[in-house]
């Protein structure tokens, strides 16, 4: 996972839409990583298959 704590001092400086924008992005962030760890775990197995 990435550090994530320097994002939340800056957070609670800025509110209001700023805020709601870099928990979207945060959480897009996140999907993006899981999603790029199971096609990382899918291509390991189709490498141990193949």
């Amino acid at each position: 996972m990435r550090p994530v704590r320097p994002w939340f001092p800056y957070n609670r400086m800025i509110h209001g839409e700023t805020c709601d924008l870099h928990g979207n992005s945060l959480k897009i962030s996140v999907l993006l990583d899981i999603g790029a760890r199971r096609a990382a775990a899918v291509t390991a197995v189709w490498t141990r298959a193949g």
